[in-house]
């Protein structure tokens, strides 16, 4: 039996609807789920931090553990985010751990989530619930099997569980979901952290919330759709800003980071959003390192402040029978 440690972001990962524009689809959330979220991540476990590990000023990438095609990394009008970054950082684990370069299937949750959990198809779920569900379903399945590659980005859903192939399969024991602090610790602290999970050759998943449309607009069509992968995100501009009905939550996975020019640092984020018609033909974006962890958007149902950035981690054991199993 191998325990391996992986990073997820579990907070801000449920929805009750899905909301698109230009086929990029975000996670609605209403303002009594986002405290939810907000207490769950409060009282999660915090991640096991490797004290014997450097995390140094330079360039570093665990990109080289996912196996993906970026044209097909997309979720298209299905607000299932979560499950993309979940099961990329599933992916890296397996690579990482036992030299296996899969790549795995979102299809087998998206179809079976219902079934196994009770969450629609496209509908979105916390990390908690991912990690239900692989506990009750028990394997990974690969993105080769039958009818397992990605058909949903319509949001048709009309991929049934029990047209998924099942075998070949990698067997999971258990998972779990944990926190990695970057809240209130100041920024240095913040950034080390998450830099000391990378280099335990972990993805690490981001949440993040953006409060209107226009924020949102922002974000797809002048920053992703028509900048260069080269070209930094900051969202502090939403920081103090009122959620609205029009806002929304997204999660991508970080891969890396370089922080070799002082003025210049980035996170290396995943997303799946496919290429923007060329503009990102590595599905990626740089992410400003330089950002207010502590960054909060205005509840104005609730009269409180909820956190709009969450870093999170799960554990995950796997069978010691890792092998694709007939």
């Amino acid at each position: 039996m191998v325990r391996i440690i992986l990073v997820l972001n579990a907070a801000w990962l449920l929805t009750v609807s899905a909301a698109v524009a230009g086929e990029y689809a975000i996670m609605k959330v209403d303002t009594d789920t986002l405290l939810e979220w907000q207490a769950r991540y409060d009282q999660g476990p915090e991640v096991h931090y490797d004290e014997a590990l450097d995390t140094p000023q330079g360039s570093f990438s665990i990109l080289n553990h996912v196996n993906y095609i970026p044209v097909e990394y997309n979720q298209g009008n299905c607000g299932n985010c979560w499950q993309w970054a979940g099961t990329t950082t599933l992916a890296v684990a397996l690579h990482v751990s036992h030299n296996v370069f899969e790549r795995l299937s979102v299809q087998h949750v998206n179809s079976c989530v219902d079934s196994v959990l009770g969450i629609n198809c496209c509908a979105g779920a916390s990390v908690w619930d991912l990690a239900d569900f692989y506990n009750s379903v028990g394997f990974l399945v690969p993105w080769s099997n039958i009818n397992a590659q990605f058909e949903d980005a319509d949001a048709a859903c009309d991929v049934s569980c029990g047209s998924i192939g099942t075998f070949p399969h990698y067997p999971v024991l258990a998972m779990s979901a944990y926190r990695i602090t970057t809240r209130g610790v100041g920024q240095t602290v913040a950034i080390n952290n998450i830099k000391n999970v990378l280099h335990q050759n972990r993805a690490v998943v981001l949440g993040f919330g953006l409060p209107d449309t226009a924020s949102w607009d922002n974000f797809k069509v002048t920053f992703w759709s028509n900048q260069p992968e080269t070209t930094l995100w900051n969202s502090d501009s939403s920081c103090g800003s009122t959620y609205t009905t029009t806002g929304g939550w997204h999660a991508v996975t970080c891969v890396g980071y370089n922080d070799n020019n002082p003025s210049n640092r980035y996170w290396i984020m995943l997303n799946s959003w496919g290429t923007a018609d060329g503009m990102r033909p590595n599905s990626l974006y740089r992410l400003d390192m330089d950002l207010n962890y502590d960054c909060q958007l205005w509840d104005p149902v609730n009269s409180v402040w909820v956190y709009n950035l969450s870093f999170e981690a799960m554990s995950v054991t796997f069978s010691s029978n890792y092998c694709p199993c007939p």
